[in-house]
């Protein structure tokens, strides 16, 4: 079982929540000193202890809707689809179109809730999930993007940032999906999906699109280098496009 002790929460008597910042990548490092220090501490303040365990699991179907959500709020989708019942089909379509895509599909849940999800498309993989039910409607929303020209713009800028991209045609595979539950929002989860792709993807060359309605220095802080940017005009509003770029050694 992959688990990741994720943080330690103290809570007094009182219900007051205080969270002592620890963020652990393996159970084994919490070792017997730290474990007696920590409960030592804890005796002399009166404190409960907490602990709750992050866990790599396979995805469940049942949670594809929650994905999408998690897609829609931490992807700003509504920034481009303003109808909420248009919105919730584009935030379908997106998660159709990728998981028919994916060759990895890694799933962090903390309990029976889902944490977050990163899906990869590996170069000699196989799909995992690949449905033909999900083509016809994927291929509806396709043809209404090119008539109404809705997605050209980005296409086109993702077109021109992998030709900016040095030796592109060494490209591996692609992180084609990442969502993290809003309310886990800066507890490792993102971290925590990534480390485990760079576990099953060793010595592969993988790339990224993203732009800055993301939290696109995340990936830099895990190592992703910009290898491309470009802006363009979106509705009423201008938007960067980044390619980013990893080696997984």
């Amino acid at each position: 079982m992959k688990a990741v002790l994720q943080s330690l929460f103290l809570a007094n008597d009182g219900g007051n929540p205080r969270s002592c910042s620890l963020f652990l990548c393996n159970k084994k490092l919490l070792g017997s000193s730290l474990q007696f220090e920590i409960r030592h501490k804890l005796f002399k303040l009166n404190f409960r202890f907490y602990i709750f365990v992050m866990q790599i699991k396979k995805l469940r179907r049942l949670d594809y809707k929650t994905a999408i959500q998690y897609a829609i709020k931490g992807m700003h989708l509504d920034w481009y689809v303003k109808n909420k019942t248009l919105l919730n089909l584009y935030g379908r379509y997106f998660w159709d179109l990728e998981l028919n895509r994916a060759t990895q599909i890694i799933a962090a849940y903390e309990g029976d809730t889902l944490a977050g999800i990163l899906l990869a498309d590996i170069k000699g993989e196989d799909k995992l999930r690949y449905s033909p039910l999900r083509v016809p409607f994927i291929k509806i929303v396709d043809l209404i993007q090119h008539v109404l020209s809705l997605d050209k713009s980005y296409n086109d800028a993702n077109a021109k940032l992998l030709k900016q991209c040095s030796n592109s045609s060494k490209v591996d595979g692609e992180i084609i999906f990442l969502a993290v539950n809003p309310e886990l929002q800066g507890k490792g989860t993102g971290s925590l999906l990534l480390t485990e792709l760079e576990r099953r993807a060793k010595d592969k060359r993988l790339i990224l699109y993203t732009d800055d309605g993301c939290n696109y220095q995340f990936y830099e802080h895990k190592g992703f280098r910009k290898a491309g940017e470009e802006t363009i005009r979106y509705n009423d509003f201008s938007l960067r496009c980044f390619l980013y770029e990893k080696y997984i050694s």
